[in-house]
């Protein structure tokens, strides 16, 4: 049944009559202006909230400015009212009023009994200051009034979390983490905390604490690049070599880890195992991983050929250091690694033929390699590949030995190079050069001996009649020389090493 319209008049008895014929339920219109109509006729205490009432219903039936305007009168004079703020939030949630909400939403934030609807409530006045109306300062105090009240407030608190991190407040970010952990329940989370506990503990100078919380890490994430490489650090300034190698190497092997953190925590592990503990075994284990990882690179593979031969692993190293004599810049370090790749195939490993490789590139830049010629001279090197190296050796020796005709140790080269080479000219005067330079001795000369009988010692080129006249003395003629042709076969045989006779003209 509708009702007249109320009557207008300041008669309490007609305003207690036009609120007792608005009973809730009503028509929102009638409520609300007879809500407001009563002023304090009830009392002073009753004013809030009839006003709040009234905004109600002023919200009910969509007048929202009014409604805004009616909580409004409320908060700004009983800012204690709850009611009256939560009539302001929803009427500025309605209106889209986002400051009024966050004000609104702050103050019930504070003003509720129950510890979680309060962090809720501070937690979006947080998000509306900071994403929406761009105050950073008013945004942080909600983000800490929502942890306070209720320190599950996730969003909030990593928010927040973020911000105490980035300023480097230390104290302030280590009760957070307190706080957080007695209430997270994830385990990412918790190892999360941890590791961050680990860093700031760390930061303050507490390395045994920072050690505490970086086991906690690793019992929930036994993997955990930065608790690996954070430990061996801690482990290292407290002198504790082995357990900051093993962490070091751990993390070296760790398939998920940056390649250049793996790169820079095994060399660190290589360099304790190798100098603080005297374990190059251990060493060229990490060095091996890094290798079979396809993370070595030159430095790597430098100290690989190092550890490799101080810890006996004699294959290892010639495996490292036939690749250091083609990648190492100077010449200088690549024959370096060629001259001990050689040495090692043939003193350590007593395997000279496998040595190929390395006697090839040291040849290839010191053509004249004594220890090179040296291994080939040996034949242990199969045929096919020492003749066409001692051939270019043994050019490289006669191109030498013209610039220095006296270096006895070219020249013991040469004939040992001659005589593999069947070349028995060379030979014989290398063999002769020896002599010279006062190498010689009783085998050499018995040697040279049989060479004077093997080696054609008549010219290859006949002179004829035709061609003398060229060659000798144009007086030379007559009886002098039928003379001298007649007897140079016997002055020949018997090496006569002088001979003196008059020509024509002196007889």
């Amino acid at each position: 049944m509708e009702l007249d319209p109320p009557i207008e008049s300041q008669d309490p008895a007609i305003r207690l009559a036009n609120l007792e014929l608005a009973p809730p339920g009503c028509d929102p219109r009638r409520r609300s202006s007879a809500l407001l109509e009563l002023g304090e006729l009830l009392g002073p205490e009753s004013t809030p909230l009839a006003t709040a009432l009234a905004g109600m219903n002023q919200l009910a039936y969509g007048d929202v400015a009014l409604a805004l305007h009616s909580f409004r009168r409320v908060v700004d004079a009983h800012p204690e009212d709850i009611t009256g703020w939560e009539g302001l939030r929803a009427a500025a949630e309605a209106a889209g009023e986002r400051a009024t909400l966050a004000e609104a939403c702050a103050a019930l934030g504070d003003a509720v009994g129950d510890a979680v609807a309060g962090g809720r409530l501070w937690a979006q006045a947080a998000a509306i200051l900071m994403d929406e109306l761009n105050d950073p300062s008013r945004g942080e105090f909600a983000l800490s009034r929502a942890v306070e009240r209720d320190i599950r407030q996730a969003a909030a608190f990593d928010r927040l979390f973020r911000i105490v991190r980035q300023r480097k407040d230390n104290d302030r970010l280590l009760d957070l983490i307190s706080r957080r952990l007695t209430v997270a329940d994830d385990p990412d989370e918790i190892a999360k905390l941890f590791w961050e506990r680990a860093r700031v503990l760390r930061g303050k100078g507490d390395r045994e604490g920072a050690l505490n919380a970086l086991e906690n890490v690793r019992m929930l994430e036994p993997d955990h690049v930065g608790a690996l490489a954070l430990s061996g650090e801690i482990f290292i300034t407290l002198g504790r070599f082995e357990e900051a190698a093993s962490h070091l190497a751990e993390l070296a092997a760790h398939p998920q880890a940056p390649s250049q953190q793996r790169l820079m925590s095994g060399v660190a592990a290589v360099d304790l195992y190798e100098n603080k503990l005297a374990d190059p075994g251990r060493a060229l284990a990490v060095l091996v991983a890094l290798h079979e990882a396809k993370l070595s690179t030159l430095p790597v593979r430098e100290r690989f050929a190092k550890v490799a031969t101080k810890a006996g692993a004699f294959q290892a190293a010639v495996t490292a250091l036939e690749l250091l004599m083609n990648e190492r810049e100077s010449r200088d370090g690549r024959v370096e690694a060629a001259r001990l790749a050689l040495v090692i195939h043939r003193d350590k490993l007593k395997r000279p033929a496998e040595a190929r490789k390395a006697v090839e590139k040291l040849l290839s830049e010191v053509p004249d390699d004594g220890e090179a010629i040296d291994l080939l001279l040996t034949r242990e090197l199969p045929d096919t590949t020492a003749r066409p190296l001692l051939a270019r050796a043994q050019a490289n020796l006669v191109e030498r030995l013209g610039a220095d005709p006296l270096d006895a140790e070219r020249i013991l080269r040469l004939a040992k190079s001659a005589q593999y080479l069947g070349n028995m000219p060379q030979r014989q005067a290398a063999l002769g050069a020896l002599t010279a330079v006062g190498r010689g001795g009783p085998e050499i000369d018995k040697e040279l001996v049989a060479l004077d009988r093997r080696v054609a010692s008549l010219p290859k080129i006949a002179i004829n009649d035709a061609d003398l006249p060229t060659l000798a003395d144009p007086d030379d003629r007559g009886a002098i020389s039928e003379l001298m042709r007649a007897i140079a076969t016997t002055v020949t045989a018997v090496s006569y090493t002088h001979l003196t006779l008059p020509t024509n003209r002196e007889v």
